[in-house]
């Protein structure tokens, strides 16, 4: 038995739909910028008077609304959520789902060691993540290029990916950690999906006050900023190293608690 097949069959109208989701949020977006492009300096100097807390919610930031990438920055925090949520479900999903529907006593009597089991089903969730991403990139890309030629775009764009793409993978080890640990297979995906509101809201914290800036290390939403990759033009090592020690010790409670615990048939 290929796990990693039966996974990815599994997931492919998840995929699917989710998919469809990001292309119409980036095309709704884009094609709000086409119909106000004409206004953008009227929109910048609103959205500048608008109060820290609203800018905050809606992901306003120091960007040039003139410019179709400065547009579409705005939309970028809706995507990574997206993206996170679509990560913490999978991570979730695809570990409990043999108890959820009954299938666990099927699979453990096979030939196989539960961490190889454990790594298929990764495996597969990994490869759902990057085509997720891949699809994102290449829509946003064609999207912005619409309305702009500047040679930055693919960089800037190909940049933004990359931390949507840390972000999944984030949100997808702790989704599965989530459900390594929990026997009731319900209650990984609330604990996944709960995880992911409280970073949102300790993003606008950070936002909000000078004070929190500290909190900035526990929202994986402050690590990969349009901010920062726009008006830097940088991301952040630290960041990046502190993301993949989130994620090696999500994997590893992955692995430990699954390899130990008793498994509902």
């Amino acid at each position: 038995m290929n796990i990693f097949k039966r996974e990815m069959r599994a997931n492919l109208k998840s995929l699917i739909v989710w998919s469809l989701s990001m292309v119409m949020l980036i095309g709704a977006g884009m094609g709000k910028f086409s119909s106000t492009s004409g206004a953008s300096a009227e929109m910048t100097e609103l959205i500048s008077s608008l109060p820290n807390s609203l800018k905050a919610m809606f992901g306003f930031g120091n960007f040039d609304l003139s410019k179709a990438i400065g547009f579409y920055a705005i939309l970028y925090l809706y995507i990574i959520v997206m993206g996170a949520i679509h990560a913490a479900m999978l991570g979730a999903g695809i570990i409990s789902k043999e108890e959820r529907d009954k299938t666990t006593e099927f699979l453990i009597v096979k030939p196989i060691k539960r961490h190889t089991i454990i790594t298929n089903k990764m495996l597969a969730a990994f490869v759902n993540v990057i085509i997720l991403n891949v699809i994102t990139f290449s829509v946003s890309y064609k999207m912005v290029s619409m309305f702009t030629l500047d040679a930055s775009l693919f960089g800037q764009i190909g940049m933004m990916m990359f931390g949507l793409f840390m972000i999944q993978l984030i949100f997808l080890t702790i989704g599965a950690a989530f459900a390594a640990i929990n026997r009731n297979s319900k209650k990984a995906p609330v604990l996944a999906t709960s995880t992911i509101l409280i970073a949102y809201f300790l993003n606008m914290a950070v936002q909000l006050s000078g004070n929190l800036s500290f909190l900035k290390y526990f929202t994986p939403f402050q690590y990969f900023t349009a901010d920062s990759i726009l008006n830097e033009g940088t991301i952040s090592i630290g960041y990046v190293v502190l993301s993949i020690i989130i994620m090696v010790g999500m994997l590893t409670v992955t692995y430990s608690r699954y390899e130990k615990r008793d498994l509902m048939v």
